[in-house]
């Protein structure tokens, strides 16, 4: 999968997740950790992806430590995973 692919996928699961119910988010925000860790794409640990992994690690400990993460997570990481798509979509 291109960098650009993973990107839009990293996206379009956040978005996915923040419309779903607690219990569905939490699932989809935590097979995306595991997505993300360890990029399969080599040379891939851009600072954007970088970015992008750790706005959505922190929705998963929020999701560990409460029952939904605060609006400003969901932000973080809506906006970190828009800014790699926008990097990697030339």
């Amino acid at each position: 999968m291109s960098e650009y692919v993973e990107a839009r996928y990293a996206l379009l699961i956040i978005e996915q997740a923040l419309m779903s119910t607690d219990e569905n988010a939490k699932d989809l925000i935590g097979r995306l950790v595991k997505d993300l860790s360890p990029s399969t794409i080599p040379g891939a640990a851009t600072k954007k992806r970088a970015q992008t992994l750790q706005a959505v690690r922190a929705l998963a400990l929020s999701f560990e430590n409460h029952a939904r993460p605060p609006a400003a997570y969901w932000e973080t990481a809506q906006f970190a995973a828009q800014q790699w798509c926008k990097e990697t979509a030339h």
